[in-house]
């Protein structure tokens, strides 16, 4: 199953739920995180999933337009490694952090199209193992968050989101994510 086919099926999840009321995409929320992740770093790039947690709270400025806030704590497992003559280099991105404010715009009355830009912070990690001796370094870079999505709440306190963001964090350092979410408000 590829990262397109994910995204369509959460969106048309989203779509044939139950209809709420737009005052329940306001309040504070916690959510769960899950999707696809590119990660480039000297001139290489490779794929792999992120999971994370994210916490935020959003205000209605009008009968259609939220504004809001988020910290995210994201993980995945991109990794790559070259080996040659019993010696093996790696490369694996770690932890991302970001804390981004958000706009929307309500589509429907539970349904909220939003764009959102912020601070990332991502962990990238390099370890060399000659066969005698193993030597890593971690390397923390910061960057820019920018992303788009989409958010539906199902019921009462539920909602669901897809989401594309674009991160370029300094030193030759980007990541592409496609994230699905489920969270609650309270």
């Amino acid at each position: 199953m590829n990262r397109f086919s994910v995204a369509a099926g959460v969106a048309a999840l989203v779509f044939a739920s139950s209809s709420a009321s737009a005052a329940d995409l306001t309040g504070s929320r916690i959510e769960a995180r899950l999707g696809w992740n590119s990660v480039s770093a000297m001139d290489e790039s490779e794929s792999g999933v992120v999971y994370g947690v994210a916490i935020g709270h959003d205000f209605a400025v009008s009968p259609k337009v939220v504004i809001g806030g988020e910290v995210a704590f994201d993980l995945n497992n991109a990794k790559e490694c070259v080996s040659a003559f019993g010696e093996e280099a790696c490369l694996k991105a770690k932890r991302d952090l970001s804390v981004a404010a958000r706009i929307g715009y309500l589509v429907a009355e539970d349904a909220l199209l939003y764009a959102k830009a912020g601070y990332a912070n991502g962990r990238i990690r390099a370890t060399y193992d000659d066969g005698v001796d193993k030597i890593g370094v971690s390397e923390d870079g910061d960057g820019v968050v920018l992303g788009a999505g989409l958010e539906h709440n199902f019921s009462g306190k539920l909602y669901a989101k897809v989401e594309y963001s674009y991160t370029n964090y300094e030193a030759d350092f980007s990541r592409h994510q496609i994230i699905t979410g489920l969270g609650i408000r309270f």
